[in-house]
Protein backbone atom coordinates (compact mmCIF):
# COMPACT_ATOMS: atom_id res chain seq x y z
CA UNK A 1 0.00 0.00 0.00
CA UNK A 2 1.41 3.70 -0.63
CA UNK A 3 1.34 6.33 1.98
CA UNK A 4 -0.97 9.82 2.20
CA UNK A 5 2.45 11.31 1.74
CA UNK A 6 3.96 9.62 -1.25
CA UNK A 7 3.78 11.01 -4.88
CA UNK A 8 2.63 8.70 -8.26
CA UNK A 9 5.32 8.00 -10.23
CA UNK A 10 4.82 8.48 -13.86
CA UNK A 11 6.21 4.55 -14.30
CA UNK A 12 3.44 3.78 -12.00
CA UNK A 13 0.97 3.08 -14.95
CA UNK A 14 -0.98 0.08 -13.92
CA UNK A 15 -2.22 2.54 -10.85
CA UNK A 16 -3.67 5.10 -13.24
CA UNK A 17 -7.57 4.37 -13.77
CA UNK A 18 -8.80 3.53 -17.07
CA UNK A 19 -11.24 5.76 -17.77
CA UNK A 20 -13.19 4.72 -21.25
CA UNK A 21 -10.13 2.36 -22.70
CA UNK A 22 -8.01 5.60 -22.16
CA UNK A 23 -4.57 4.85 -20.27
CA UNK A 24 -4.11 9.09 -21.00
CA UNK A 25 -6.51 10.83 -19.16
CA UNK A 26 -7.81 14.15 -17.50
CA UNK A 27 -9.10 14.93 -14.77
CA UNK A 28 -10.82 18.50 -13.21
CA UNK A 29 -10.05 19.11 -9.66
CA UNK A 30 -12.36 21.62 -8.54
CA UNK A 31 -13.04 22.78 -4.54
CA UNK A 32 -15.84 24.18 -3.32
CA UNK A 33 -18.44 25.01 -0.60
CA UNK A 34 -22.48 23.91 -0.33
CA UNK A 35 -23.23 27.04 -2.01
CA UNK A 36 -21.91 26.50 -5.15
CA UNK A 37 -23.09 22.57 -5.34
CA UNK A 38 -25.24 23.48 -7.75
CA UNK A 39 -22.65 24.28 -10.55
CA UNK A 40 -21.64 20.52 -10.46
CA UNK A 41 -24.48 19.53 -13.27
CA UNK A 42 -23.34 22.43 -15.63
CA UNK A 43 -19.91 21.03 -15.21
CA UNK A 44 -20.29 17.70 -16.22
CA UNK A 45 -21.99 18.64 -19.05
CA UNK A 46 -19.16 20.60 -20.35
CA UNK A 47 -16.95 18.21 -19.39
CA UNK A 48 -17.35 14.18 -20.44
CA UNK A 49 -13.96 13.10 -18.26
CA UNK A 50 -13.62 12.31 -15.09
CA UNK A 51 -14.27 14.96 -11.85
CA UNK A 52 -12.66 15.36 -8.51
CA UNK A 53 -15.01 17.60 -6.34
CA UNK A 54 -13.61 18.73 -2.98
CA UNK A 55 -16.65 20.37 -0.44
CA UNK A 56 -15.54 22.35 2.52
CA UNK A 57 -18.46 22.31 5.02
CA UNK A 58 -18.84 22.86 8.46
CA UNK A 59 -19.62 19.94 10.63
CA UNK A 60 -23.39 21.65 10.94
CA UNK A 61 -23.49 21.27 6.85
CA UNK A 62 -21.68 18.24 6.30
CA UNK A 63 -25.07 15.86 6.21
CA UNK A 64 -27.38 18.25 4.02
CA UNK A 65 -24.54 18.59 1.72
CA UNK A 66 -23.86 14.99 1.10
CA UNK A 67 -27.93 15.03 0.92
CA UNK A 68 -27.79 17.82 -1.79
CA UNK A 69 -24.79 16.40 -3.76
CA UNK A 70 -26.51 12.50 -3.86
CA UNK A 71 -29.71 14.16 -5.14
CA UNK A 72 -27.91 15.45 -8.10
CA UNK A 73 -27.52 12.24 -8.86
CA UNK A 74 -23.99 12.09 -10.06
CA UNK A 75 -22.42 9.70 -12.39
CA UNK A 76 -19.24 6.85 -11.29
CA UNK A 77 -16.93 9.30 -13.39
CA UNK A 78 -16.64 12.02 -10.22
CA UNK A 79 -15.24 11.62 -6.76
CA UNK A 80 -16.55 14.07 -4.27
CA UNK A 81 -14.87 14.36 -1.41
CA UNK A 82 -16.68 16.56 1.75
CA UNK A 83 -14.00 18.14 4.11
CA UNK A 84 -15.91 19.43 7.59
CA UNK A 85 -14.81 21.23 10.23
CA UNK A 86 -15.96 22.26 13.50
CA UNK A 87 -16.42 25.89 15.04
CA UNK A 88 -12.97 25.57 16.96
CA UNK A 89 -10.89 23.73 13.78
CA UNK A 90 -7.93 25.74 12.72
CA UNK A 91 -9.29 26.18 9.22
CA UNK A 92 -12.98 27.40 10.94
CA UNK A 93 -12.48 30.77 9.74
CA UNK A 94 -10.43 30.00 6.68
CA UNK A 95 -10.71 28.60 3.02
CA UNK A 96 -7.75 26.17 2.91
CA UNK A 97 -7.76 26.11 -0.79
CA UNK A 98 -4.47 24.84 -1.19
CA UNK A 99 -4.93 22.25 1.13
CA UNK A 100 -8.09 21.25 -0.10
CA UNK A 101 -6.97 21.31 -3.51
CA UNK A 102 -3.91 19.28 -2.42
CA UNK A 103 -6.55 16.57 -1.07
CA UNK A 104 -8.40 16.29 -4.54
CA UNK A 105 -5.23 15.78 -6.50
CA UNK A 106 -4.41 12.89 -3.92
CA UNK A 107 -7.85 11.34 -5.12
CA UNK A 108 -6.81 11.42 -9.48
CA UNK A 109 -6.38 7.97 -10.44
CA UNK A 110 -5.61 9.61 -14.60
CA UNK A 111 -2.15 10.50 -15.71
CA UNK A 112 -3.06 14.00 -15.69
CA UNK A 113 -5.23 16.62 -14.19
CA UNK A 114 -6.42 19.94 -14.56
CA UNK A 115 -7.03 22.08 -11.17
CA UNK A 116 -10.00 24.96 -11.83
CA UNK A 117 -11.62 26.74 -9.50
CA UNK A 118 -15.61 26.25 -9.05
CA UNK A 119 -16.26 29.20 -11.03
CA UNK A 120 -13.65 28.54 -13.86
CA UNK A 121 -15.61 26.35 -16.68
CA UNK A 122 -14.16 24.65 -19.48
CA UNK A 123 -15.95 25.00 -22.96
CA UNK A 124 -18.37 22.41 -24.48
CA UNK A 125 -15.94 20.93 -26.35
CA UNK A 126 -12.66 21.26 -24.42
CA UNK A 127 -13.22 17.20 -23.85
CA UNK A 128 -12.65 16.35 -27.08
CA UNK A 129 -9.92 19.35 -27.90
CA UNK A 130 -7.72 17.40 -24.90
CA UNK A 131 -8.23 13.83 -26.66
CA UNK A 132 -6.88 15.15 -30.15
CA UNK A 133 -3.55 16.26 -28.53
CA UNK A 134 -0.59 13.74 -30.15
CA UNK A 135 -0.31 11.24 -27.60
CA UNK A 136 3.50 11.56 -27.96
CA UNK A 137 2.88 14.93 -26.51
CA UNK A 138 0.81 14.16 -23.48
CA UNK A 139 3.38 11.42 -22.60
CA UNK A 140 5.97 14.17 -22.76
CA UNK A 141 7.01 15.12 -19.20
CA UNK A 142 8.53 18.99 -20.72
CA UNK A 143 4.93 19.31 -22.15
CA UNK A 144 3.25 22.22 -21.24
CA UNK A 145 -0.69 23.15 -22.08
CA UNK A 146 -2.77 25.77 -21.79
CA UNK A 147 -6.36 25.65 -21.90
CA UNK A 148 -8.58 28.72 -22.49
CA UNK A 149 -11.64 28.58 -20.00
CA UNK A 150 -14.76 30.89 -19.07
CA UNK A 151 -15.89 32.06 -15.94
CA UNK A 152 -19.27 31.55 -15.17
CA UNK A 153 -22.28 33.74 -15.41
CA UNK A 154 -25.53 33.76 -13.27
CA UNK A 155 -26.39 36.32 -15.72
Amino acid sequence: GSDWSSDVCSSDLDDWFIFNGNAIEVTIVSVTTPARLFFIPHLLQRWQGPFVFVIYCSDSELTSSVTTYLASNPPARVTALFYSHGRKNVYAKDFPVNLLRNVGIRAVRTSHFLVLDMDMWVNGDMYGEVHRIPRELMEDEQSLFLIQIGRASCR
